[in-house]
This record gives C-alpha cells, structure tokens and sequence, in this order.
C-alpha cells in the first residue's frame, strides 16, 4: 500500500526548498505522491517548476501574497534544524509533528549542480530560464548555518559555472 502525499507550496523560496523533496517523492515507491502550486509568485514560481522538470499535479493560481496555508493544513511539519523545531514548538506545534529532515535549499543547490555537470547545461541556457537573475539572487543571500563551509563551496561553484564564457554557439 503506497502513502498518498500532497506537496502544497507557492512561491519561489518555497519551491526550491520543495525540489529535492518533491522529486524524491515522486522517485520512491512507496508513496503516491502529488504537487499542488497556490502560484502567488506565478512567474518566478515557473521558473523554478521548469529548472526542476517539476509539473504540478494541482495549479490553484490563487496570485494572493501572503498567504500561508501550509501551517494551518500540515499534520507535519520538516525543520531543518534544531533551531526551527524550537521555533515551531514556541508556536505552538506539537513535538510528535516536527521532524528534523536537514536543509533542502542545499539539496537544490546539489541538484543544480548535477544538472550543470551531467546534462551539460550552459550558462546562457539557465540565464535564460531564470531572466530575472533569480537564482543568483538566491545564491547571493545564502548563508552557512552549519558552519562547515559546504553552502559557500557549493555557492562559488555553481556561481563559477554559471560565469564561465561560453564558448559554444547556441542555436
């Protein structure tokens, strides 16, 4: 029996956060698993469905910022450290719903960088998908919660990759 799952989320923080979770889902078994998008940041939101080669199962295009609904219909709920779990226990969520999953913005950062590496993807190609500079933004404003220097390496890499001159002519 598979565990049905729904992966709610709308903005572009949120789906690459999302990513690695989702595509895991959708690659093991054992769940039967599906994507709903609220679309409040529609544009940008695409960008990142596009980068991930992820095709909502749901799209509410509901465009409204600020909207959260994802605390009020989560039965659980996946901090990425210690630190967010006591957040979420000082709101108010219950122990028994938190867990503890690592921090999925750098398993997207890991999944870009396979991408740029096994499918040979260029620079001008991923500029492209993401015109408004979104993922270097992203980037710029990453920081090292676990103090081990992984995020950062990871960042000038595909920083490095994506300034690189391409010498290819694109069709």
């Amino acid at each position: 029996m598979t565990l049905k799952t729904l992966s709610v989320f709308g903005t572009r923080p949120e789906a690459i956060k999302m990513a690695p979770l989702v595509l895991g889902l959708a690659n093991d078994g054992r769940f039967d698993s599906h994507v709903c998008v609220t679309g409040q940041h529609r544009h940008m939101l695409d960008q990142v469905l596009e980068l991930f080669d992820i095709t909502p199962d749901y799209d509410l295009n509901i465009m409204k910022a600020g909207q959260d609904l994802t605390d009020a219909l989560a039965a659980l709920h996946f901090a990425p450290s210690e630190r967010s779990r006591d957040n979420l226990l000082r709101e108010g969520v219950n122990n028994t719903q938190i867990h503890i999953t690592g921090n999925t913005v750098i398993d997207a950062l890991l999944a870009v960088v396979d991408k740029l590496k096994s499918t040979g993807m260029q620079a001008q190609h991923l500029a492209q998908l993401l015109t408004d500079n979104a993922l270097y933004s992203q980037m710029s404003v990453a920081h090292n919660p676990y103090g081990d220097g992984t995020a950062c390496v990871l960042i000038r890499e595909v920083l490095s990759s994506l300034c690189r001159p391409n010498t290819e002519k694109v069709a």
